[in-house]
Order: C-alpha cells, then sequence, then structure tokens
C-alpha cells in the first residue's frame, strides 16, 4: 500500500466481485437428515479440528468428540469431513444396531466396486459374500467386526473410509447419579464392541468419528474398555474470540 491507495487490490474502474449466491443448506448425511454449519457459515473449533486431524494423520484410528447439544458437533465433523477428501464418508444416525451401520457401509461401498472389480463374476463374487456376512451379522452383531475387517482389506483399501456415528448418546443408556461411565444399551454392545475392536485392529486409512453429548465407555467382559483408545475432543462453548 502507498500514497496511490491499494492499486490493483481495491481499484475503482474494475468490476466489482459478484456478491455469493445464498448457501444451500447443508446436511452431513446423504439422507438429509443431519443439518450442519457451510463452509462459509462454520467459525471456530481450530484447535478442536487440528487435533482431529493430527491424530488421524498418526496412529489414531477412532475419534469422540462430545458435549452438550447445540455446540456443533455434527458441524465440525461435517468439517473434518471436507478436509479428508481421500476418504468415503459414511454416516450412520438414529440407529446404531450392527444392520444399520452394515447398511451404510454397503451404500458407500457399492459404487466403489467397479473401480475395484472391472469383471463382472469378481464384483458378484465379493456381492455375494457380503449378503452372506450379513446374514451372520443378523444372527450376531458381534460378527460386525469380521465384516469390517473384510471391507477394510478390500473396497476401502483403496478407497479409505471415515465412518461417522452422530448423535450417539441416543444409543447410551441415561446417565445417573453415582454411575462413574455412561454405558450403550445392553443390545447394542455387540456391534459397539465390535466396530472399535475392528477400528483398533485397523493399520490401514480408514478412521472412526463419534459425536455424542457424553463420554462413554464399553467394557469388553474382561476388565478393559474398548472406547479407552478414541481421542477424546471435548467441546465448550464459544469464547468472543471463537465467535
Amino acid at each position: 500500500l502507498g500514497p496511490g491507495g491499494g492499486g490493483a487490490l481495491c481499484d475503482p474502474a474494475r468490476p466489482a466481485r459478484p456478491a455469493p449466491p445464498p448457501a444451500a443448506p447443508r446436511f452431513l448425511d446423504a439422507q438429509e437428515r443431519i443439518r450442519v454449519a457451510s463452509r462459509q457459515e462454520f467459525v471456530g473449533r481450530r484447535r478442536q479440528l487440528q487435533r482431529l486431524r493430527r491424530g488421524f494423520a498418526g496412529q489414531a484410528t477412532g475419534a469422540l468428540v462430545h458435549g452438550l447439544g447445540n455446540l456443533g458437533k455434527s458441524s465440525l465433523a461435517a468439517r473434518l469431513a471436507d478436509r479428508m477428501t481421500r476418504h468415503q464418508l459414511a454416516v450412520v444416525f438414529g440407529q446404531y444396531d450392527g444392520l444399520s451401520i452394515l447398511a451404510e457401509l454397503e451404500r458407500v461401498a457399492t459404487p466403489l466396486l467397479g473401480k475395484l472389480f472391472t469383471n463382472f463374476k469378481d464384483r458378484a463374487a465379493f456381492q455375494q459374500e457380503v449378503a452372506a456376512m450379513r446374514e451372520a451379522v443378523r444372527a450376531d452383531e458381534a460378527m460386525l467386526g469380521e465384516v469390517l475387517r473384510f471391507l477394510f482389506d478390500g473396497v476401502f483399501a483403496a478407497h479409505p473410509l471415515l465412518l461417522v456415528i452422530d448423535d450417539f448418546e441416543r444409543a447410551l443408556e441415561d446417565p445417573a447419579p453415582g454411575q462413574p461411565q455412561v454405558l450403550p444399551q445392553p443390545d447394542l454392545r455387540p456391534a459397539l464392541g465390535a466396530l472399535l475392536g475392528a477400528f483398533a485392529a485397523h493399520h490401514g486409512s480408514s478412521r472412526l468419528l463419534i459425536t455424542s453429548r457424553y463420554d462413554f465407555a464399553v467394557p469388553d467382559g474382561a476388565g478393559a474398555d474398548l472406547a479407552a483408545g478414541l481421542i477424546r475432543v471435548p467441546l465448550i462453548g464459544m469464547g468472543p474470540r471463537e465467535r
């Protein structure tokens, strides 16, 4: 800048920059159930994003964003997904049983089969194997871990997965006074335990992100907590500078 002002930066003879069109509603999930802040609307949460990105760039395969309602947990998940451009986004919301999780994984994996298998017979054989595994999960939800390992080694090897499980407090028991830990509902524990175990043992690029109002634990029956390996990212109200 000098005596003549900003020069090319603010030349009054140049046409004005057109105003951007009104932003369309932004949703985290393909079914458009979870409305989130658009990139233009999103503010703050820089440190939380950095923590998630650094953790996922390292050895961490799972993270938990937790805090009270209306603090932007889902919008933070959407912003993270925007940054992880190599990953295929799958979103589980409302139904947290093994079959519902598997249905979302299949929805994301199906369009990728053409890239993975050029031969129709190979693609059909893969789909038949997934169908057999679906029946196995229907009989025993703990089998979800085997399905995940199969997908990690197959379709999600070249096209890594970002699995977001949103509003997970719906799957938890109600917090009670004197209860040291919040636990998942009993009928959902086998699928969740299998899911966490598969991601904990995963050495590829796929990642798991859970959003919940409450932190939680998933006992494995032997005294260990299957959720202990998740990166914890708590959200609190924004300060004036973030706002």
